[in-house]
């Protein structure tokens, strides 16, 4: 998957703004290719209410990744100008496609209260200088199966917690090291 690692200007000092809609462009790519591993693992992804489910879980996860991450590396008001932006621009993003797909409806503000909720979910799950623990990639899988029903559930957890959360993280990291250079 290619993901968006070099600036253009590169000697010129980015704004946390401008990385985070690099990180928020790139963040919507792997959200979009963990669901498309998942479709072409056989799971019973049918509908798109469980595509859009998947895809908003995968970008709550990744917002919650990158926020620990920046934590220690930025400063406090960078970090928080980061995570906002990141937030506000994948909540645009979800909209765009959600309403291409469903029609009109208050998208965006369904995935900030989403991503809310899951700030406060993550906050006390195992996150330590590696990464996220066994804990915040079963949290994201327990998630996931919701979004897809309850048929295949025992499967879907284990390998959202085992493959697909790993593999998102890992290319959010590469992306997030990129930016931050």
């Amino acid at each position: 998957m290619r993901i968006k690692s070099k600036w253009h200007k590169s000697d010129q000092p980015k704004s946390p703004e401008e990385i985070a809609s690099v990180l928020a462009f790139n963040g919507w790519k792997i959200a979009m290719n963990r669901l498309e591993h998942l479709e072409s693992e056989n799971f019973p992804i049918t509908e798109n209410r469980q595509r859009f489910g998947i895809v908003m879980e995968f970008l709550a996860y990744q917002l919650q990744a990158a926020d620990r991450t920046a934590y220690g590396l930025m400063e406090e008001e960078d970090r928080q100008r980061l995570i906002t932006r990141m937030a506000l621009r994948f909540a645009e993003i979800v909209d765009e496609n959600i309403t291409d797909l469903a029609g009109p409806g208050d998208y965006r503000r369904l995935f900030i209260d989403l991503i809310n909720q899951r700030s406060a979910d993550y906050a006390g799950l195992t996150y330590g200088e590696d990464g996220p623990g066994y804990s915040f990639n079963r949290y994201l899988a327990d998630r996931v199966a919701e979004a897809v029903g309850e048929e295949s559930n025992k499967w879907i957890r284990e390998q959202v917690a085992e493959i697909e959360a790993p593999e998102a993280f890992k290319l959010m990291r590469k992306s997030f090291n990129d930016q931050l250079g």
